[in-house]
């Protein structure tokens, strides 16, 4: 499976002679680590201790020819009480854009490997974690008007694949977009999506169509930005099955004061296992780990809200989130989680750093017999040691206890991580 990794490799040396001006970043790391409990068991058997080499790159471009952002990293785990199976952990996070003709033909591809969970019910263990690769590419071709309107078509062609569960499937999406620019600080758009899903296994999981059709403003001020869409999705089965919800999402960013920022963040969507792949890279989110593996649809209702404060010697951010999620067949798996989150980092003499970091979350099963409930609190507190200009010693200690009224899912972990890191950059 890990060839399936060399697709946008394979397309940046294609257009390697527009990445000249490419900014090339590695890493490489060697990592001790102690585990109390790494099963996450209600009564562990034995510690573990894993030794790991990891090796990373980081490529950026912004050219009149490409646009490329793609983050790797390779790592091979050796554990020494065997709790665990001896392991080889590859990620990988890319955007390419090829700008074939600037503002008018383009063509997109993106990559993601990265681990999803087995068992969306059972706690986040090595043993219930596997590989799952999700690549798009197609075309973008854009008819401008005038400098305020335009109109885009794109083709998208998905192909997701993963290692254990049955849920291999490909698409074929089509979009039409319109903007409309008002003036300079606020746009318009409007939004048509259609997509056709096939399962390798369409017995398990039946073929589908998706339509989403939304508008959207965008209304920037200075610093501060307002982000609306509003509309409704549309889903129709191979067996005939329809239903349609509604979709929208609200973000505001408020620059307050020119260190301290406010974001609120309020969303409703369609989802499934395979979309939440993509997003990654939409995102730029540098996530290890998918927290659901499913071939449902699921609709999420998520709240936001996420204050950040830089400080001359260090950040602060606190963020407040509840998310719902009511899955259209496997019902229970519907669940609602609530809670926070909280880091600090102090900047320490000679680019040293001290980091504090608190989350703690209440997830309800309400479709489980008896209902579920599980309240999980992660402390976390770091140190990074400038060793040279290159080369850092970092030290992370972590504490995750869940408490749930499932008694097969309670366990207690800590976890101490020594890492000796040599970066190019």
């Amino acid at each position: 499976m890990l060839n399936r990794l060399n697709l946008s490799l394979i397309m940046l040396v294609i257009l390697s002679p527009g990445l000249r001006a490419a900014e090339f970043n590695y890493n490489v790391q060697a990592i001790m680590a102690y585990y109390e409990n790494i099963n996450r068991v209600v009564v562990p058997v034995d510690s573990e201790m894993s030794e790991s080499v990891r090796g990373g790159i980081n490529i950026t471009e912004n050219s009149a020819v490409i646009d490329a952002a793609i983050e790797a990293s390779y790592e091979i785990l050796n554990y020494e009480n065997n709790q665990v199976d001896d392991q080889s952990v590859g990620y990988l996070n890319s955007n390419v854009l090829w700008k074939i003709s600037p503002r008018q033909f383009e063509w997109f591809i993106s990559d993601v490997f990265t681990q999803t969970t087995i068992d969306t019910l059972a706690s986040d263990t090595p043993s219930n974690r596997q590989d799952a690769n999700a690549i798009s590419t197609g075309p973008n071709y854009i008819i401008r008007f005038n400098n305020r309107h335009s109109i885009s078509f794109e083709i998208r062609y998905s192909d997701f694949y993963y290692e254990i569960v049955d849920y291999d499937n490909n698409r074929l999406r089509g979009a039409i977009i319109l903007d409309y620019s008002m003036n300079s600080s606020t746009a318009l758009s409007a939004n048509m999506y259609s997509q056709s899903v096939y399962f390798d296994n369409a017995v398990l999981n039946p073929d589908y169509t998706r339509n989403d059709y939304f508008v959207g403003m965008n209304y920037r001020k200075g610093l501060n930005t307002i982000e609306l869409e509003l509309g409704s999705t549309f889903i129709e089965f191979e067996n005939q099955t329809k239903f349609d919800d509604l979709r929208y999402s609200f973000l505001m960013n408020n620059q307050r004061t020119s260190n301290a920022s406010l974001q609120l963040h309020f969303a409703r969507h369609l989802h499934d296992t395979s979309s939440s792949l993509l997003e990654l890279t939409s995102n730029g989110i540098n996530q290890n780990n998918i927290g659901s593996s499913t071939s449902d649809i699921f609709t999420n209702d998520e709240a936001l809200i996420t204050y950040n404060r830089e400080f001359r010697r260090g950040d602060f951010a606190l963020s407040l989130f509840s998310i719902a999620t009511d899955y259209h067949q496997q019902n229970n798996l519907d669940q609602c989680e609530k809670g926070f989150s909280f880091l600090r980092t102090i900047d320490m003499p000679r680019g040293s750093q001290l980091s504090f970091e608190a989350r703690y979350s209440e997830t309800q099963f309400d479709n489980l017999s008896p209902v579920r409930i599980d309240d999980n609190y992660i402390y976390r507190a770091g140190f990074s040691y400038a060793a040279g200009r290159n080369t850092r010693l970092n030290i992370e200690i972590e504490s995750d206890e869940n408490e749930s009224s499932a008694i097969a899912n309670n366990y207690e972990d800590l976890s101490v991580m020594l890492s000796l890191v040599y970066s190019s950059s």
